[in-house]
């Protein structure tokens, strides 16, 4: 082997030995059974992250998991482009369970006071891929000519920002904001 070519493979090994041993390490973690305590103690910052937006590492070399950002009583507000053009958007969380959404109200607002009405949803949120897809449920105040619609997008979490497009055709862009 060339000195060039053991300079190209040299991090390419070290790469492939690190993946190697967090591959390891996390099957180790997932085939070993917990003891009577471990099995019911909550998780530990070195198990569960709070949030983050990169891939951070934990015990083991396993990524960190980011907990559901969706919480009953918040309030997640922005707008949204559908054929109508731009509208307010209040996504209200109502009930979730784990990463499941599962009661959310679709709150919009058109052309402030001219047509407003909302619509009950359910989701799901990917703490790895921090991505979250909500579909839509039964109307709560249903104008005449509106359709529900879903959504699909991703929450950026350093700034609670829940961003995507809608899931019907002729609508495009939404991004709300979280707000305490």
């Amino acid at each position: 082997m060339s000195s060039r070519e053991g300079a190209t493979l040299g991090p390419l090994l070290l790469l492939t030995a690190y993946v190697s041993a967090a591959c390891a390490a996390r099957t180790s973690l997932e085939t070993e059974e917990p003891s009577a305590d471990a099995a019911n103690a909550a998780p530990t910052d070195s198990t569960l992250v709070d949030f983050v937006d990169a891939p951070t590492f934990v015990d083991g070399g396993r990524p960190a998991v980011a907990k559901n950002p969706f919480r009953p009583g918040d309030h997640w507000v922005g707008t949204y482009t559908c054929p109508q053009g731009l509208t307010q958007l209040d996504l209200q969380i109502g009930s979730t369970s784990a990463n499941d959404i599962t009661d959310a109200i679709f709150g919009f607002d058109f052309a402030p006071g001219a047509v407003t009405g909302s619509f009950h949803l359910r989701g799901v949120f990917d703490p790895e891929a921090l991505t979250a897809v909500f579909v839509a449920g039964s109307w709560i105040v249903r104008p005449h000519g509106w359709l529900t619609v879903g959504m699909q997008g991703t929450v950026a979490l350093s700034t609670m920002t829940y961003a995507g497009r809608i899931t019907y055709p002729a609508c495009r862009s939404f991004s709300v904001t979280r707000t305490l």
